[in-house]
């Protein structure tokens, strides 16, 4: 498991270029890992109301024959507004 090394203030796109720059270098690697497991991007956000990647980042997410998977958490406002 990666984790970005960047503060959490920094955008999605930013985080996830972090983690794509760190296991490029290692493509032939994973590409090969893939063979044999799942490999995907699980990504977690909480507070936000929405996100935008750039094909750039996801075609580099492609390259690696990974899935992106997102989950999003609205900020505490907003589930105790739905739960009334």
């Amino acid at each position: 498991m990666l984790q970005s090394k960047l503060p959490d203030t920094e955008v999605f796109e930013d985080h996830l270029d972090n983690i794509l720059s760190n296991l490029e270098g290692k493509a032939d690697y994973i590409l090969n890992l893939g063979k044999y497991a799942t490999l995907d991007f699980y990504c977690v956000l909480y507070e936000q109301e929405g996100f935008e990647l750039s094909a750039s980042i996801l075609g580099r997410i492609a390259k690696l024959g990974a899935a992106l998977g997102v989950v999003v958490y609205p900020s505490n406002n907003e589930v105790s507004d739905s739960v009334d």
